[in-house]
């Protein structure tokens, strides 16, 4: 990692429990320090607060061998898992937030255009002043009643630019 944001190391755990859950061949040994082994090992299963809280005791420099980004289960998913590379199989809601250090303003913009650029039908509502997990809570309203405009018939919205 280029930052050292602790909090960020309880999503890494996650993806890399998401790459081998893609890929079974995958061993987190092969990318993950000891520390950050054997931490996985105890608490990834037990949800994302308990995981998020465990690994932030490590420093973000704590958490990666030297050599993960050439591990060719990493680079499969990577190169798969790009938001926006291929059209989506129906509208969006793109919700960030304003304050948010994992999902970050640009990051959501950057997935936003390109969501847009391969035809997608994208709502994007950014909520200033909330931070990752409150915007969850704080956008919850709009979501259901998207999700409820959507099971009505009614028409998506759309904010991407018309070409």
């Amino acid at each position: 990692m280029s930052v050292n944001l602790p909090v960020l190391n309880g999503p890494v755990a996650f993806w890399i429990y998401g790459v081998k859950g893609v890929y079974p061949e995958f061993q987190p040994k092969d990318v993950l320090s000891e520390k950050a082994l054997a931490i996985f090992a105890a608490s990834v299963k037990d949800g994302c607060s308990a995981a998020s809280g465990a690994f932030a005791v490590l420093q973000s420099d704590e958490m990666l061998l030297p050599e993960w980004k050439k591990n060719a289960s990493i680079q499969k998913f990577l190169a798969r898992n790009q938001p926006g590379s291929q059209p989506t199989f129906g509208p969006l809601l793109l919700v960030g937030g304003g304050d948010d250090v994992l999902f970050t303003e640009s990051a959501g913009q950057r997935i936003f255009q390109r969501l847009c650029a391969v035809g997608g039908v994208v709502q994007r509502k950014v909520y200033p002043r909330l931070g990752h997990d409150p915007v969850v809570y704080g956008s919850l309203k709009d979501q259901i009643d998207w999700i409820a405009a959507r099971f009505a018939g009614m028409p998506p919205p759309n904010d991407c630019p018309r070409g």
